[in-house]
């Protein structure tokens, strides 16, 4: 672990590595070696007297090279590999840190029979001087026992049929992962590991499951080599492992001063982490304010044992705003079914953090037990993200139907959870200690009316969108058409619906999808507009208004081919103007730079297009009906959601 003080096995491990170091640069200076390569030697037809000599000292000075570097190459990962298995491992350091322990609790404990405190004996000040050597004692028979029993068990077990279920527990089992209870004794790893925050030994197993801990970070915090000041933040990040800072101890502590006007003011500058060095520092860095600041948050607050997946949740959320830890304690404590412990992360105010409703949509599942570790290490980085906050938050309550999970799980992305953890020692580490267990899961039940339109809507969209991936685009309208049948506030099927119209139309050059395309957009922003219990998503606003832009623009090319001048004029007018209302919802969503840019591009991209035609500008798409709906629509933003809108209706 990071910035803890180096145990003896440490310290002894880099000598191997030192050696190993050294030879690796033996064998690159012999690799550069050039060895004379005569090829007209290799035609003994073109031989003359000497040839024969220089032909002998070219192929022996060549099988030598060779067989130097080869050899070591051997030598320096046999060294490597001597140290890692014997010398300094996690396995060494964590033994050689629980000798001295248990050395010290030994000394604390009370004599029956005397009602005293046992003291420090000669053996146990040995211990607690040298711990290394009962590390090292320990392992050492630990492999010599398991050489043993594995030769023992291959003489002793014969190929029968007791084979199967045995290499069934063993692949249940996870690899690696050793956790005690209060007692210091061994916590059963092959089965859900409950977590008792009373307990003394509370911190020490969350350091225990640290590594399998990171992984809901890594898929739920965008990693940046380079950091940057977030949107709507003022603070710089680079994701995971650098948005914080350490204190005079060298602890982690929430991130510095913002960068605000207030702050500059009086002098304050944010704190700007420096570029990453590689990603196992940043790991450690995550994992280094977990224990500083999440973990005692997390004993503080809970009042009752919690599941695994309940603390790999907890500290994912507690990793992006400590703040909110005691909040989501509290309700957990009182939290009965499923559905009450996912909306326990539902926090006062949630509306106004941005991405987090759907980032606490992520842990709300976990926590009760809706997906396993496994999903999200098979499901892309961020994905998430592309949802419409209403698919995830209805009514206060967090969705929990299979088929929103399934859709929200099976966005695209990047790349897969898994490959991300990869890249990383302690990722691979806990993707093996999680090995191929995984808790079983629970399965919502559908109690309302409204909970089955919203899971069967759902069902169609997922089956619209392989219609949609397949290029069979009329299909695809259909099956988005019947899930706004069955859940009116869908607005995923209102956005991709009127995609779908889009894509259709550039596919037959035709005015008529265009325009359901646009009437589309309208009916899902009026529908966002006119509900109060829908969450507004500038995501989906912008995207939806970026849709509408694009068929304006393209039927104002249409009409341009056919010589309507007005008409063609009017639609890039209105084109313009659906760009501008989807490039205000990214501004006011905090959406980023690139797509900003982009929806910039297409404002110039329409106007230069409007300005080539020259002729007066005609404003019939301004006119004062649609000024008043313009405003209509700014009012109705600033009820709702506290936020003015000054788009216009497509």
């Amino acid at each position: 672990m990071a910035y803890r003080k180096k145990t003896v096995a440490e310290k002894m491990g880099e000598k191997p590595k030192a050696v190993a170091d050294f030879v690796k640069r033996i064998r690159k200076n012999l690799n550069d070696v050039k060895v004379p390569d005569n090829a007209h030697l290799r035609d003994i037809r073109n031989w003359g007297v000497s040839d024969a000599g220089r032909w002998i000292g070219e192929v022996t000075g060549q099988t030598l090279k060779l067989s130097g570097v080869s050899l070591l190459w051997l030598t320096e990962y046999l060294t490597r590999g001597f140290g890692k298995l014997f010398v300094d491992n996690k396995l060494v350091r964590e033994l050689e840190q629980f000798a001295e322990k248990t050395a010290k609790k030994q000394e604390s404990a009370i004599d029956p029979k005397t009602g005293k405190k046992n003291g420090e004996t000669k053996l146990s000040r040995f211990v607690k001087k040298n711990p290394w050597v009962m590390g090292y004692l320990t392992y050492w028979s630990m492999l010599v026992a398991t050489a043993g029993g594995a030769f023992a068990v291959g003489e002793a077990v014969m190929p029968d049929d007791k084979d199967a279920p045995k290499k069934e527990v063993r692949d249940a089992t996870r690899s690696r992962l050793i956790i005690t209870d209060a007692n210091g004794e061994t916590i059963d790893a092959s089965k859900e590991i409950v977590l008792n925050p009373a307990s003394p030994e509370f911190i020490n197993q969350c350091i225990a499951l640290e590594n399998i801990t990171c992984i809901p970070i890594i898929y739920t915090e965008t990693y940046r080599a380079e950091p940057i000041v977030q949107p709507k933040e003022n603070v710089y990040t680079h994701g995971w492992g650098m948005t914080w800072s350490r204190d005079k101890n060298g602890h982690m502590k929430v991130r510095d001063y913002a960068d605000t006007p207030a702050n500059r003011r009086n002098g304050l500058k944010p704190h700007k982490p420096k570029k990453s060095a590689n990603k196992d520092v940043d790991i450690a860095e995550t994992q280094q304010f977990l224990i500083d600041q999440v973990y005692p948050l997390i004993q503080r607050h809970m009042k009752r044992p919690i599941t695994e997946n309940e603390f790999y949740a907890i500290c994912a959320a507690g990793y992006q705003l400590t703040g909110h830890i005691d909040e989501i304690c509290k309700k957990l404590n009182e939290a009965k079914t499923p559905q009450q412990i996912a909306d326990a992360f539902i926090t006062p105010n949630y509306d106004k953090y941005g991405g987090t409703p759907k980032r606490r949509w992520v842990c709300a599942m976990l926590a009760a037990g809706y997906i396993t570790m496994q999903d999200i290490l098979n499901a892309d980085v961020d994905n998430f993200y592309k949802a419409d906050v209403t698919t995830m938050v209805r009514n206060g309550h967090f969705v929990t139907n299979e088929n929103t999970i399934k859709y929200v799980l099976g966005l695209p992305g990047s790349q897969k959870t898994s490959a991300v953890a990869q890249q990383t020692a302690d990722g691979r580490l806990a993707i093996q200690q999680l090995g191929g267990y995984a808790p079983a899961k629970v399965v919502a039940s559908v109690e309302t009316t409204e909970d089955k339109n919203i899971s069967e809507a759902m069902s169609l969209l997922l089956q619209a969108g392989t219609e949609y991936s397949a290029g069979r685009l009329e299909q695809a309208a259909q099956l988005y058409e019947q899930a706004i049948e069955k859940d009116p506030d869908n607005m995923e099927a209102y956005s991709s619906l009127s995609l779908t119209y889009k894509k259709l139309g550039d596919k037959n050059k035709s005015i008529d999808y265009y325009e359901k395309c646009i009437a589309f957009v309208k009916e899902g922003n009026n529908r966002m507009n006119a509900n109060k219990t829908l969450l507004l998503d500038r995501d989906v606003k912008a995207a939806s208004y970026y849709n509408a832009g694009a068929a304006r623009e393209e039927m104002a090319k249409i009409y341009k081919n056919k010589g309507n001048q007005t008409e063609a004029r009017r639609n890039y007018e209105l084109a313009i103007r659906n760009y501008k209302t989807a490039l205000e919802n990214v501004e006011m969503g905090g959406l980023g730079a690139k797509r900003k840019q982009s929806y910039q591009d297409a404002i110039n991209r329409a106007t230069r297009e409007m300005n080539a035609m020259g002729g007066r500008s005609t404003r019939q798409a301004l006119n004062n009906g649609t000024k008043k709906l313009r405003q209509q629509n700014a009012r109705a933003d600033l009820l709702l959601y506290g936020t003015t809108h000054k788009g216009n209706m497509a």
